[in-house]
C-alpha cells in the first residue's frame, strides 16, 4: 500500500520526459511520434482521448504519482492508482477524478503491433 509521508514509500521509477510543463497541460494536447493525447474537462473531472495510428491495436496505461514535500522534498512516490485501456486506433478514458497538488498522472501509450511507446504527463490541480 502507498505510504503518503514518505517515511517508508518507494521513490518511484520515472520515464525520462523532462520537467517542465507538457503541452497537454498547457495547452490540453499533445503529440509525441505517432500518438496524440487530448484532455477535456468534464464538471471536477476530466477524461482523455487517445489517437493511435489507423487500424493499429494501442494500450496505454495511466499511473498516479505524488511529489514529496517536506523532509522528503524532491521524492515522487507511485500512488497506487493505475487503469490499463485498450483499443483499435483511439482510446477514450473514462472519467478521471482531478488529483491534489502535487500528484500528476503519467500515461505509457504503446502500439502493440510495432512496439513504439511515447509517455505523457498529465497534471490536474
Amino acid at each position: 500500500p502507498p505510504d503518503f509521508n514518505g517515511a517508508s514509500a518507494v521513490v518511484a521509477r520515472l520515464p525520462n520526459i523532462g520537467f517542465a510543463p507538457s503541452m497537454l497541460t498547457e495547452k490540453g494536447f499533445e503529440t509525441r511520434g505517432s500518438f496524440t493525447v487530448r484532455k477535456s474537462r468534464a464538471g471536477e473531472s476530466f477524461y482523455l482521448r487517445v489517437y493511435g495510428k489507423l487500424n493499429h491495436n494501442i494500450r496505454c496505461t495511466l499511473r498516479g504519482y505524488r511529489n514529496l514535500m517536506g523532509d522528503f522534498t524532491g521524492n515522487t512516490i507511485y500512488t497506487g492508482f493505475k487503469k490499463i485501456y485498450n483499443g483499435k486506433s483511439q482510446i477514450q478514458t473514462g472519467h478521471i477524478p482531478r488529483g491534489i497538488v502535487g500528484e500528476f498522472d503519467i500515461m505509457t501509450c504503446r502500439d502493440v503491433g510495432n512496439g513504439e511507446v511515447q509517455y505523457f504527463r498529465i497534471r490536474y490541480a
